[in-house]
């Protein structure tokens, strides 16, 4: 039986080391919104989502919650109203 010790080299050796693309600052992209009369609407918000790895539904519902506005996820953007 080999060693614990040994087993970790040997695990080591065989592991592919990862490529990272950056290891500078996590930046999200732009937000693209406009307001329209009582109405706040982020066309971008499922770009946003993805690149955060979160759920649209559980974004939207966060900033319902924060800023105590209904919303509505329609398509690709988010509305927000006043």
């Amino acid at each position: 039986m080999e060693s614990y010790e040994q087993l970790l080299t040997e695990a080591y050796k065989n592991i592919k080391p990862i490529e990272s693309k950056a290891f500078g600052r996590f930046e999200i992209p732009r937000i693209e919104s406009m307001v329209e009369g009582k109405k706040t609407i982020v066309n971008n918000f499922k770009q946003i989502t993805s690149y955060i790895r979160r759920t649209p539904e559980h974004v939207a519902k966060y900033l319902m919650r924060e800023l105590a506005a209904p919303a509505i996820i329609d398509g690709e953007r988010l509305i927000l109203q006043r």
